[in-house]
């Protein structure tokens, strides 16, 4: 199974970059879980956690172990919680 993933960045005056769009593998599916590969790099595997009862999303993303990605000095897993970065840019600005 596979799901349809999009995103744009909002710049100012309503202007709008370029749309991404990603067919993910879906990896798990029930109500609190849903888990897909996400589009990674040439030496990064992401993997994303959906939790829909709580409404959060984490990132997950680990360096491949072949080479040349093994010389790489970087960690090995990282983890990037998202947020709803709408809201929270407008939240900053009324601030």
């Amino acid at each position: 199974m596979r799901c349809i993933e999009a995103s744009a960045a909002l710049l100012r005056d309503d202007l709008m970059q370029a749309v991404s769009i990603n067919r993910l593998k879906v990896l798990r599916w029930d109500d609190d879980l849903i888990v897909t590969e996400g589009v990674g790099a040439r030496c990064i595997n992401a993997t994303y956690e959906f939790r829909p009862t709580v409404k959060s999303v984490i990132g997950i993303q680990t360096r491949k172990d072949d080479a040349p990605c093994n010389t790489l000095d970087a960690k090995s897993v990282t983890r990037l919680h998202m947020i709803d970065g709408y809201e929270e840019s407008w939240a900053k600005r009324l601030r």
